[in-house]
């Protein structure tokens, strides 16, 4: 279950920041940021932890991107698609904690 949990919390992580840079589109000088799931999970799973604190130490600036005049590297195009792959990877998360929690709830209970 710690592996789906941390999954789910690097997802929730990688949503709030996509929908921060969307949020952000039209602001002077924002970087976009992101976080690589493998690195961040593949951490938190040797480091015994599962916190935000944790998560939040491996955020990184977009370096892809080529700024805009105003010196913004939000990409509308890009920030769409991540936004609707990280929302059904987090959902795929989701449902994979359920369903462990719910087949070893069903073990304890004899059924």
């Amino acid at each position: 279950m710690r592996f789906f949990s941390s999954a789910l919390a690097i997802r929730e992580q990688q949503l709030s920041l996509v929908s921060a840079n969307i949020a952000n589109r039209d602001t002077p000088n924002y970087k976009a940021r992101d976080l690589e799931f493998n690195d961040v999970l593949t951490k938190l799973l040797k480091s015994d932890e599962n916190n935000k604190n944790t998560i939040m130490g491996d955020i990184k600036f977009r370096g892809e991107i080529t700024p805009k005049l105003d010196g913004n590297t939000v990409n509308d195009a890009l920030e769409t698609s991540k936004f609707s792959e990280y929302t059904t990877d987090y959902q795929m998360a989701l449902e994979m904690l359920t369903t462990t929690r719910d087949s070893r709830l069903a073990a304890i209970r004899g059924k």
